[in-house]
């Protein structure tokens, strides 16, 4: 069970994660979040995920009671910062993880270490109409399961990679300090994600499959431009920018 005053120690935040609610089990906590009101900031975490999924309604494997799933009620923002926004979490959660070993983030959302998946990220929204009404964004961390490979190969979790049991509650907790910080800079245009990108991509210059509506095209990763999409070389030498879709775990390192 997640334990409030071990988070509430490692907490430093003015608002991010300061209201908390804590479950034995649900759907996902992303469906929660969308489901019900909870004030912005807030963030609901369960020691199990019936349901869970990923990008691209990928499944999301649940290992019970050994890992970490939550979920932050975000303000709303305009649509265009989603997609930077997301990634600016992957830069939070890899300065966590990056405790423990370096980590990297393979675009948009999933952080990696050996080329396995370690963590995930998902945000959602919801609409009123045409009007955006909610914003959520959902992280999973594989941390204490173990052989996590045998079950899904592209993953690991913390313990397997280190022998060592990690603490759920630090890593939510050190996320929401991480990211608070983040989020402010990138409000007040204070931070560059480009620039950025370049300590923590896991294929900067690197050949990667590029997997869009179940096709896949090999390409190479240049960058990131402001709005957080990828930037990439075809074979011919052009660039373009990737929008949607995601990177395989083909090439990962």
């Amino acid at each position: 069970m997640f334990d409030r005053d071990k988070y509430n120690l490692f907490l430093k935040t003015k608002n991010f994660g300061r209201n908390l609610q804590v479950f034995d089990s649900l759907q996902s906590t992303n469906t929660y979040a969308l489901e019900h009101k909870c004030p912005v900031f807030s963030v609901i975490t369960t020691s199990r995920q019936t349901s869970g999924r990923g990008r691209s309604g990928r499944k999301w494997t649940d290992f019970e009671g050994e890992n970490l799933y939550f979920t932050l009620i975000l303000p709303r923002i305009e649509g265009d910062r989603i997609l930077p926004l997301n990634i600016l979490a992957g830069f939070a959660m890899c300065d966590v993880l990056r405790t423990y070993f370096k980590c990297y983030l393979k675009w948009p959302n999933d952080i990696v270490y050996a080329g396995k998946k370690i963590a995930g990220i998902l945000i959602d929204t919801k609409f009123n109409g045409n009007k955006l009404s909610k914003i959520v964004l959902g992280i999973g961390v594989n941390v204490n399961a173990e052989k996590v490979s045998k079950i899904i190969p592209t993953a690991s979790s913390i313990k397997d990679e280190t022998g060592k049991d990690a603490e759920p509650e630090k890593i939510m907790a050190l996320f929401m300090n991480t990211f608070e910080d983040y989020f402010s800079r990138f409000m007040n245009d204070e931070i560059n994600i480009e620039k950025l990108w370049y300590d923590y991509s896991a294929h900067l210059n690197l050949p990667v499959n590029i997997h869009i509506d179940n096709k896949k095209k090999e390409v190479l990763e240049k960058g990131i431009d402001s709005n957080g999409a990828l930037i990439v070389a075809e074979k011919s030498g052009k660039l373009t920018k990737i929008y949607s879709g995601d990177i395989g775990y083909d090439f990962c390192r």
